[in-house]
């Protein structure tokens, strides 16, 4: 940052998860600026595009701005090996303990950048661990059924006396249930 200050460059190009610490504490004096940076790059290259806004960079974008730019997709990867070996059964003991443990890692004082991580993201081409997809099916399996309990739970709880719905109708306000559920949740004067 101190070459562009003296005018050495005239501009980088970083690469991190915002918000970036270096940017973040960038001056409001007008001496830094983000440019867009727009990309013909197609997702399955591994860039898939992108904004900053102000909440990520209060001191360098406007509130309403958008900056474009691009992300760049990180993968943990685990060499191919038979079930047999040793290094295959310690990555199976660790996946149980990675995934579970991401809730801990999305929070506060963790990179707010945690909390994107997908475990359900598919790349073309490569073939997921088979304890990871063991896992990840089991805990889809597990959330479908809270769902389906918790909406019970709701129905139960809030019937009017009206008359019982229908198939249709419950899988109507079943799909609704579950499209607010996956909604963030909102503050009241949102």
């Amino acid at each position: 940052m101190d070459q562009i200050r003296s005018g050495d460059i005239a501009a980088v190009l970083l690469l991190g998860g915002k918000p970036l610490s270096m940017v973040s504490g960038l001056p409001k004096d007008g001496s830094f600026r983000l440019l867009s940076l727009r990309s013909a790059l197609t997702p399955d290259a591994g860039y898939t595009p992108a904004v900053l806004r102000a909440e990520d960079y209060p001191t360098l974008i406007p509130p309403g701005v958008v900056v474009e730019t691009v992300s760049v997709s990180a993968i943990l990867l685990a060499r191919s090996m038979r079930d047999t070996d040793e290094s295959y059964r310690r990555v199976e003991k660790f996946v149980p303990l990675f995934f579970r443990g991401l809730t801990e890692l999305a929070g506060p004082p963790r990179h707010p950048k945690w909390g994107d991580v997908n475990l359900g993201a598919v790349l073309p081409g490569w073939t997921r661990f088979g304890p990871s997809q063991q896992w990840l099916d089991s805990a889809k399996t597990q959330q479908a059924a809270w769902l389906q309990k918790s909406f019970e739970e709701f129905l139960r709880t809030s019937a009017t006396g009206t008359a019982p719905l229908s198939s249709a109708q419950r899988q109507k306000l079943f799909d609704e249930f579950v499209d607010w559920t996956r909604k963030p949740a909102q503050s009241p004067r949102q």
